[in-house]
């Protein structure tokens, strides 16, 4: 069971995600997104980010070694919050 639901919700959050970057870039296609500089470097070679896949036009404008950071930020800050829960006694 728990294999099935663990399933579903990575499944369910792909779709999300995927809604999101389509959204994006036909909004960037249509113009009515702008591509800006990496908010970190100012290159202009950037990717989009997500902070919450639930806002699909709220977007940081990340180099792809950035963007990177951002993502290896999200995931030790998430394993610091599943290991830091104290055991129940």
């Amino acid at each position: 069971m728990t294999n099935r639901l663990t399933a579903w919700r990575y499944k369910k959050d792909q779709e999300l995600k995927s809604k999101a970057q389509g959204a994006a870039f036909s909004a960037v296609q249509q113009g009515r997104l702008i591509r800006r500089p990496c908010e970190v470097c100012q290159s202009v070679d950037v990717e989009a980010h997500h902070n919450d896949y639930n806002k699909p036009l709220k977007v940081r404008w990340l180099c792809k070694s950035h963007h990177r950071m951002a993502h290896l930020e999200i995931t030790r800050l998430a394993r610091e919050k599943l290991f830091s829960k104290q055991p129940l006694l």
